[in-house]
């Protein structure tokens, strides 16, 4: 695998360069001498960083009335927090906000 992305040092280390989910898969360690061989076997999964894939849309609502911006998160099935602001501050989850 030397070379391209990857790079596979003296010590036996293989490292990958900026991965990608191509290079999903499993991967085989292979030591030999005089004396015999050995392997070992690992597996990399390659996870997308968490985005927003539906954006909050600018709105306008009457005084009184109930304004609500919707924020669609993918993060791969882990765990993950979202948090608001208005004008830099964190929003005061009050009677009035809800998440």
């Amino acid at each position: 695998l030397d070379g391209g992305q990857y790079r596979v040092y003296n010590n036996g280390t293989l490292e990958i360069k900026r991965a990608r989910k191509e290079d999903e898969g499993k991967y085989t360690c292979v030591a030999t001498n005089i004396l015999g061989k050995a392997d070992n076997r690992v597996e990399l999964v390659v996870k997308e960083p968490t985005r927003i894939i539906q954006a909050p849309k600018d709105q306008s609502v009457v005084r009184g009335s109930e304004a609500s911006f919707h924020c669609k998160v993918e993060s791969n099935d882990l765990p993950y927090k979202v948090t608001w602001t208005k004008d830099g501050e964190l929003v005061y989850l009050g009677w009035r906000y809800d998440i």
